[in-house]
């Protein structure tokens, strides 16, 4: 089978245990390139049949990425400011140039709040 022009291969194997229920596993494997991409879905045997859409939904909502902007994309580097003792955390990171939806997470990685004002020389973690 092709899912947006890649080679699929889906195969179902029930995994059987005595007294125990019977699992369903179903593996799906892509191939693009010189690369093979892996999907599997277990359930109860019995509940299968009302999972199977989804499972394969999933699979075949698999497409080759790109979009330049996701693919060129480039890590955050972690960066230490040194605090000058009049700057609260917000300014320091507005000043860092940081996404303001960051700022929570920032402050709490620097153990302050976002309007606490860190002494002279305490380095700060902010990112860019």
């Amino acid at each position: 089978m092709n899912i947006h022009g890649l080679s699929c291969v889906r195969r179902v194997f029930d995994v059987v245990k005595p007294e125990k229920d019977i699992l369903r596993v179903q593996f799906s494997f892509i191939r693009n390139g010189e690369r093979i991409y892996t999907f599997s879905a277990l359930s109860k045997a019995i509940n299968y049949g009302r999972r199977a859409p989804e499972f394969g939904r999933i699979v075949d909502s698999f497409q080759e990425l790109r979009d330049p902007a996701r693919l060129n994309k480039q890590p955050q580097r972690l960066r230490l400011v040194g605090a000058d003792g009049a700057q609260s955390l917000r300014e320091i990171f507005g000043r860092a140039g940081m996404k303001k939806d960051m700022w929570p997470s920032f402050a709490g990685m620097n153990g302050l709040g976002q309007e606490a004002v860190p002494p002279k020389g305490r380095l700060i973690k902010t990112v860019r």
